[in-house]
């Protein structure tokens, strides 16, 4: 399902995926399980969780340049995943990037709740693995 967000002129698809920059164990531990699995920590941020949406691009050319501005691990999600848990996207271009994005836990808030951050979590696929 296509969606148009208002004053934008953006739409979003519920498959599209978001791509999120997560710093390594070795540099942030509480953002990784034991298990090597995402945890709930690297996606709660008080400013709002800054993504790249994938938009048109192919997936190897988003992350591509996801990889060559930001060091670490690349995981991903999708737009549905966040409507799952009310979490609103809202595209936020930057001089830096036309596809930032932000995730928002609701319109009041900002920064996701625990929950919300666990589920997406719990959902995020881990496309780069690296550390510094």
């Amino acid at each position: 399902m296509k969606r148009f967000v208002p004053c934008t002129g953006i739409n979003f698809t519920d498959d599209e995926n978001v791509y999120r920059a997560v710093w390594p164990e070795s540099k942030v531990p509480d953002f990784w399980k034991a298990d090597g699995s995402l945890s709930y920590a690297a996606l709660r941020d008080g400013n709002g969780l800054s993504v790249e949406r994938a938009a048109d691009r192919p997936e190897d050319a988003a992350l591509a340049q996801i990889a060559d501005r930001f060091r670490g691990s690349i995981v991903s999600i999708t737009v549905q995943q966040c409507d799952c848990v009310s979490a609103i996207v809202i595209p936020l271009p930057t001089e830096h990037s036309d596809y930032h994005t932000e995730i928002h836990g609701s319109r009041v808030s900002k920064k996701l709740s625990k929950t919300q951050a666990n589920f997406l979590a719990q959902h995020a696929v881990i496309k780069i693995k690296r550390d510094l």
